[in-house]
């Protein structure tokens, strides 16, 4: 059966630690959850790298809102290698010019698969707070997945999904 779709914890401050327990979830077990909205949470590139690891791992998930942490250059790098890796499309919402309600929306990497992760513009190395190596240069396969799967539905807008958390 189908377990949960739609996970929405923005603005828990669920730090790295958090986004690790999610990540380990996601790998182990989880294979149902579509969106998860994890923006505004304190998570930094330690925790980007557990999320990282989990973008390479399930292929059940389409969007990944971590907007408005504290990612660095450090987490932006294992993010782009994720997604590339996997097909997944990765947008970055540059800071509002002085005119503007909400900045401009890149596309970082470009992905043929249903995935998308949204996130902020790095944040400068003083915001940032990575303690450890990033985690996510393993790769390990959830249980009864080969490492290969990857979706092949047909692309359509998930961004009504990702945004409504």
């Amino acid at each position: 059966g189908r377990g949960m779709q739609y996970l929405c914890l923005k603005g828990n401050a669920i730090a790295a630690v958090g986004a690790r327990a999610i990540a380990e979830i996601l790998i182990r077990s989880d294979d149902s959850l579509e969106t998860l909205i994890l923006e505004g949470n304190e998570i930094c590139d330690w925790g980007v790298g557990w999320l990282a690891l989990a973008i390479r791992n399930h292929n059940v998930l389409q969007c990944l809102n971590i907007r408005d942490n504290p990612i660095g250059e450090d987490g932006l790098d294992e993010l782009k290698d994720a997604c590339a890796s996997v097909q997944a499309s990765l947008l970055m919402l540059s800071p509002p010019m002085e005119d503007e309600v909400q900045g401009e929306l890149t596309t970082v990497v470009t992905g043929h698969r249903l995935a998308t992760v949204h996130i902020s513009a790095p944040a400068t190395s003083a915001q940032t707070q990575s303690s450890e190596e990033l985690p996510s240069q393993q790769s390990v396969p959830p249980p009864g997945r080969p490492r290969s799967a990857i979706s092949s539905r047909c692309v359509h807008d998930t961004e009504s999904n990702c945004n409504r958390g």
